[in-house]
């Protein structure tokens, strides 16, 4: 299954790898699928996987330094992940720039939900 948005343009595919575009452009295409592979979804679910891992640190960050300085702290990372991702010269840049992001919001996703059920 190919996804929507960056990661499904044809010039993203070929840049990220030419071994996966060959094999895209090869495959039979079906109804329910046009390409799977286990590599490139793994790619693109990376910020979701990161987030994951941040949303479950929080708690502890916000517990030690409080949640200005946690919040702060997930800007800075997007601040960082987000031009590496747009820059892209390499997958290892593209990895870690999806990863600094997918931290970043997972930490702001775990400041909003406190200020959430503040405000319930």
């Amino acid at each position: 299954m190919i996804p929507r948005g960056v990661l499904g343009m044809d010039v993203f595919r070929h840049k990220l790898s030419r071994k996966i575009y060959r094999k895209q452009l090869e495959a039979k295409k079906t109804a329910f699928c046009v390409y799977t592979n286990v590599k490139f979804t793994l790619f693109a679910s990376l910020i979701q996987l990161s987030a994951i891992g941040a949303v479950l640190s929080a708690l502890k960050l916000n517990t030690l330094w409080g949640r200005r300085p946690v919040l702060i702290s997930g800007l800075a990372l997007m601040f960082v992940g987000v031009p590496l991702i747009t820059w892209f010269p390499n997958i290892s840049v593209g990895v870690v720039g999806m990863l600094l992001n997918g931290f970043g919001v997972g930490l702001i996703h775990r400041h909003l939900l406190y200020k959430r059920r503040a405000q319930a």
